[in-house]
């Protein structure tokens, strides 16, 4: 186990809590738009048939609280977009470090591998050595 571990089990804990933030607000955003496309298709319902019965004097109290709610709609949007945008970034900077202390993990193992193989051929070459000489006294 390398002493990295703990850290990398932390970092990739962090990243999941970003990314499920991240679903969270994408979920919120979507429902958002679902609100609007709703409230599009109710003013579009109403202007074809509020203008015929005897509703057809609300018709113009309907439209401009329908454009209200469509304007809180939209800057209610516009502010998820911006949050969404930054919560990328989180998540963009969860994973950088990530990956840092996971390279970092690599290189470590890479250098412990490094030494191990060396040991190993110095063994050998000892080995290989003391065999020639043994060799060469017994000629």
């Amino acid at each position: 186990m390398s002493r990295l571990d703990p850290i990398i089990r932390l970092r990739k804990s962090e990243l999941d809590e970003v990314r499920r933030k991240l679903i969270h607000l994408e979920k919120q955003h979507a429902h958002i738009q679902s609100n609007i496309t709703e409230l599009e298709n109710t003013v579009e319902k109403e202007r074809i048939h509020g203008a015929e019965g005897p509703e057809a004097f609300t018709l113009g109290l309907f439209m401009e609280r329908a454009k209200l709610q469509r304007e809180q709609l939209d800057a209610a949007l516009a502010a998820k977009v911006e949050e969404i945008d930054l919560c990328r970034e989180d998540v963009n900077e969860a994973f950088r470090e990530l990956k840092k202390f996971e390279v970092a993990k690599e290189q470590e193992a890479s250098k412990a591998k490094k030494v191990e193989d060396k040991r190993e051929q110095d063994v050998l070459d000892e080995i290989g050595t003391q065999k020639f000489f043994k060799d060469r006294r017994s000629v």
